[in-house]
């Protein structure tokens, strides 16, 4: 007899649709897997028989034959083992096929027939939406995670006798519920975020913030420590608009392939913001492993990734970078296939200006010249040529620490989104939505600049021996502080600011 359901795998974020036949036939006993399978899916077999057996199941022997379809991709993870237990059920005739021909099954089994939680689920089900299947069976530890796909009707169950009960009526749709989600999971996390109004002085370096964050803009940030560098960064995610329903899906999607969904990160609602430390090997940074998981770049998607102490990180770590800042995506190639992670994040790193971090004043700073040349030569002139801005943060005063009434993040916030309303409707039929996602020809075709600023630009260009990308980032930051001031072309005060923000820079450089 022949049993038959379904699954989804991923391979990356994309989910695939995955078929488990089960042949049950008279020959010489034993259990026979096909179908391109990586060594915890075959374990997945004994783990599906003792579960069966311990809850009740007793199986002849026979000659077992099991096919994983479509039998040219390399299958991973521990999410077959719920699927293979039914399709043998299927098999030896304890189940009819035709009642689970429709239905999408996920879960990994212990040997008492325990259905624990698996990774991945969301994107799974998203994948399954999208084919058209509406029913899933999955593990109860998943339910809140799966209840954010709407209009699928979902199963949570804790036990394999559970599920084979539950098949075995007449009536199974009773037993499924509409996906809804639950209104703690539409609660924003608890972790904290600092207000720029707790941030004193300043000034230049809140305006950058904000002009880094309304056109998604990279920014570095240098000063002396304790200047506020790190709280700055913090703070930026408090200035930038809400995540649309698909931007949330997408990021929760993220932290669910890579395990990181608990009780305080169920739903994706603030952007995420990302510090790895400096000792990150580039697999970590970038993603990889077996099975392959996503990095800090990816989990940092939609939201900001902050370097700090950027010389401290290694430059294979620092050069990863350089790709996936351009392309917005990360692919991970490897044997069984490329996996590709989205990487659509805003880059802010902070660093010392010297080792001892008090360049240049002389009276506490008693690093050499050459020491000051090696530390800042730590950072390539290609990775530095990424970087759309640049901002000197400087020790903060006294007096600086008795402002009052200084601006909030709620108030930087409406500015910001007004700037990135007017991109987003400048760009709706271009495929981007910010001034920082332009490549050519979209910059000659906005950021376009009248003879007056055309010479004034080359004399800029010549003098401070910019680089083509740096001339093209430079318009596109000018481009996004004419937004922020609701300019319709680049003024010369928009571009005076723009390449501001390249002096520091340049200076070392």
């Amino acid at each position: 007899m022949l049993g038959k359901t379904t699954t989804v795998m991923l391979s990356g974020m994309k989910g695939m649709i995955t078929y488990i036949e089960c042949d049950v036939a008279d020959g010489l006993p034993g259990y026979y897997l096909v179908g391109y399978l990586a060594a915890q899916v075959r374990e997945g077999k004994d783990r599906a028989l003792a579960a069966l057996k311990n809850s009740g199941v007793k199986l002849p022997a026979k000659k077992v034959t099991m096919n994983f379809t479509p039998a040219g991709i390399h299958k991973t993870g521990t999410g077959f083992d719920l699927p293979m237990a039914i399709s043998i059920a299927c098999g030896y005739g304890l189940l009819r096929t035709e009642k689970v021909n429709d239905i999408i099954m996920i879960g990994e089994l212990s040997l008492n027939g325990k259905i624990e939680g698996v990774r991945g689920v969301l994107p799974m089900l998203l994948c399954a939406k999208q084919k058209g299947y509406r029913y899933v069976i999955l593990p109860k530890e998943n339910e809140k995670e799966a209840s954010l796909v709407e209009n699928m009707q979902i199963l949570a169950v804790s036990s394999l006798q559970e599920v084979l009960s539950i098949l075995g009526n007449a009536d199974i749709d009773r037993a499924f519920r509409e996906a809804k989600m639950e209104e703690e999971l539409q609660k924003t996390q608890t972790y904290y975020i600092p207000d720029f109004a707790q941030i004193k002085g300043q000034a230049l370096v809140k305006r950058a913030c904000e002009v880094a964050a309304s056109g998604r803009h990279n920014l570095l940030m240098v000063g002396p420590p304790g200047s506020g560098k790190t709280t700055i960064a913090k703070a930026m995610t408090g200035i930038m608009p809400p995540m649309t329903k698909e931007e949330q899906l997408e990021v929760t999607s993220l932290y669910s392939i890579s395990g990181r969904l608990d009780t305080s990160y169920e739903w994706a609602v603030k952007r995420p913001f990302r510090m790895p430390h400096h000792k990150t090997t580039p697999k970590g940074l970038i993603g990889g492993g077996t099975p392959v998981q996503p990095g800090e770049i990816s989990l940092a998607n939609r939201g900001i990734l902050f370097l700090d102490e950027l010389p401290e990180f290694s430059p294979q770590t620092l050069e990863a970078l350089r790709q996936p800042v351009e392309e917005g995506v990360v692919k991970i190639a490897r044997a069984g296939g490329t996996y590709c992670f989205p990487a659509d994040f805003t880059l802010v790193a902070a660093m010392n200006p010297c080792p001892c971090g008090f360049y240049p004043d002389f009276n506490r700073c008693r690093c050499t010249h050459s020491q000051i040349r090696r530390y800042l030569g730590k950072i390539s002139g290609p990775f530095l040529d990424r970087m759309d801005m640049c901002v000197e943060v400087p020790e903060i005063s006294y007096g600086d620490l008795k402002d009052a009434d200084l601006e909030t993040s709620a108030d930087i916030a409406k500015r910001v989104k007004r700037a990135q309303d007017i991109q987003k409707k400048r760009f709706e039929k271009d495929g981007i939505c910010f001034n920082g996602q332009m490549r050519e020809p979209l910059i000659s075709k906005y950021c376009s600049l009248d003879d007056a600023l055309d010479a004034y630009m080359k004399k800029q260009f010549e003098q401070k021996k910019l680089s083509a990308r740096t001339y093209h980032r430079v318009l596109k930051v000018a481009r996004t502080i004419a937004d922020m001031r609701e300019h319709e072309c680049i003024q010369r005060v928009d571009l005076a600011e723009a390449l501001l923000y390249r002096e520091e820079m340049l200076t070392w450089s």
